[in-house]
């Protein structure tokens, strides 16, 4: 990717609005639909990406955190239990905590609902290609909203 398109659209907007925040700079350095970061297709994350996370070392990040979730489950009474992870990646932490739960904890796999919110297409088409076999208590979503707290 040449910056120079992204920063052409960024001086672009700024020449159109007068000024702009520092989110709505993040947001186009990140996730303009062609020029950003995590929208690009340049693999990101891992061997030839740009950085690894936890979940990309080893399974053992993801099945720790189940470990954590089946017991707040337990905690608050053993009923639906909804997960929520924003910005998943390639889905690898979705998959080992779905993974662990299934094998180790049953009763608490069939209440699970783990949903993925995810703003970058490529890797909502990525994280839907391994949690398909967790279907139906993974779902990814794909959504581009900004945030305001």
């Amino acid at each position: 990717m040449d910056t120079s398109d992204l920063k052409a659209e960024i001086v672009n907007l700024i020449v159109k609005k007068g000024k702009i925040t520092f989110a709505d700079y993040m947001d186009l350095a990140l996730y303009h639909p062609k020029y950003g970061y995590y929208t690009s297709e340049k693999e990101k994350i891992g061997k030839r990406g740009d950085y690894y996370t936890s979940s990309d070392v080893h399974p053992v990040f993801g099945e720790l955190i189940a470990r954590q979730l089946e017991q707040m489950w337990k905690i608050l009474g053993k009923g639906k239990f909804t997960v929520v992870e924003m910005g998943a990646g390639k889905g690898w932490l979705c998959y080992d905590i779905i993974s662990f739960i299934k094998d180790r904890f049953p009763e608490f796999f069939e209440k699970i609902d783990y949903k993925i919110v995810e703003i970058s297409k490529n890797l909502v088409a990525t994280t839907r290609s391994l949690s398909v076999t967790l279907l139906p208590h993974c779902r990814c979503v794909c959504c581009h909203v900004a945030w305001s707290f």
